[in-house]
């Protein structure tokens, strides 16, 4: 959601621009607004655990999504938990998490995940119908196959849905939103 700026004692750094919010929490990010070294482009999406927002790190140019949770009074190991769960997982059909900060300046907490570009699984469904046979067939092994990989890390997503898969431009699919996974503990049997 976008609206003008308006004084609200929040976070932001810049007094103009685009104030982007995310509904029922405080204002996180404006347009342009620069975090550490992200400059922020547009929000993405917003969920039950955070906001999430495509930027741009200014150092080298790359196009970023910044997750930003929403709960900000949280320990730092709460609100690192998601991105230290998947910090170890490299496989084609899960979004990389590349690193975790807390902003300096505004103390600010975000994840710093790679950047998909297309739409989730449940927006190419609910705009197009069902899906082709030799598409969904492909997309379910692609899918299969990142969970398979994650449970071989003895990691459990616990919230495999149609929004929490995104689908690439070259129409791949790519698991995310790992933010209520858990470890597994193996089985002492």
């Amino acid at each position: 959601m976008t609206l003008p700026y308006a004084s609200r004692g929040s976070l932001l750094a810049r007094p103009t621009g685009v104030l982007y919010t995310h509904p029922g929490g405080p204002a996180m990010f404006m347009k342009d607004q620069v975090i550490g070294k992200f400059r922020i482009e547009k929000p993405l999406g917003n969920g039950g655990f955070g906001a999430v927002y495509l930027a741009e790190d200014t150092l080298i140019g790359k196009r970023v999504a910044l997750k930003v949770p929403h709960r900000q009074n949280q320990s730092i190991e709460a609100l690192v938990a998601e991105a230290k769960l998947m910090a170890p997982l490299s496989h084609p059909h899960i979004v990389s998490v590349l690193t975790a900060e807390r902003d300096a300046e505004s103390g600010i907490f975000f994840i710093v995940m790679e950047y998909v570009e297309g739409e989730s699984l449940a927006e190419r469904l609910t705009r197009d119908g069902q899906a082709q046979e030799a598409r969904a067939v492909a997309w379910s092994i692609e899918i299969t196959d990142a969970v398979a990989y994650a449970h071989s890390k003895n990691i459990l997503h616990r919230d495999l849905r149609p929004s929490n898969v995104l689908l690439t431009k070259s129409g791949s699919a790519k698991v995310v939103d790992f933010s209520i996974s858990r470890l597994l503990e193996r089985d002492p049997y």
